[in-house]
């Protein structure tokens, strides 16, 4: 399981959210933010952090490939996941 602390940021070209990964043993995990308009829907722009969240933490668990007959597979990557 993945925690993450939440941080929203006001920057002089709009509004942000930085979510940055809470470890056990205090080493740096994942940092992903994002960042859109003052205007913006901030309730939309916190479910695209989620979902950024989301895709990085599948980049690190999962690895596509094809097998030798064509097919297209998604697996998780080492067969484990920490």
């Amino acid at each position: 399981m993945h925690r993450f602390m939440i941080n929203k940021m006001v920057v002089p070209t709009g509004i942000g959210y930085e979510a940055v990964e809470i470890t056990k043993n205090n080493v740096p995990g994942f940092k992903v933010a994002i960042l859109d308009d003052f205007d913006c829907d901030q309730d939309y722009l916190f479910y695209k952090l989620e979902a950024k969240i989301k895709y990085t933490l599948s980049k690190r668990y999962l690895e596509t490939g094809t097998d030798p007959n064509g097919m297209k597979y998604t697996t998780l990557r080492d067969d484990e996941v920490s």
